[in-house]
């Protein structure tokens, strides 16, 4: 949502496969496919509203975080979100 504004947003983030081309690639080099994921980390919602108020594009991004941030309960505050990461692929060499 806020692109390059993102305070994590690194080279290093960007996906350069889906996992058809990755699993290809790695078939194509010699090894066998064992298996494949999409790893989860877990934020909460007064992280990534904190990120919203902090580095939000337009003032109504901003005020709507801040906002929530100070009338949400604090239960639901901190509560953790899982969300899908990166992709985690385990390879073996071909007999």
């Amino acid at each position: 949502m806020l692109g390059p504004l993102w305070p994590h947003f690194h080279r290093d983030h960007l996906w350069y496969f889906n996992r058809p081309t990755l699993i290809r690639l790695v078939e194509l080099a010699g090894f066998q496919v064992l298996h494949w994921t999409r790893p989860r980390k877990v934020f909460s919602l007064s992280y990534v509203l904190s990120i919203l108020n902090s580095y939000g594009r337009q003032a109504v991004t901003t005020c709507a975080a801040r906002g929530l941030l100070h009338r949400l309960p604090s239960a639901l505050l901190h509560v953790l979100w899982p969300m899908a990461e990166g992709q985690l692929l385990v390879a073996r060499l071909r007999e």
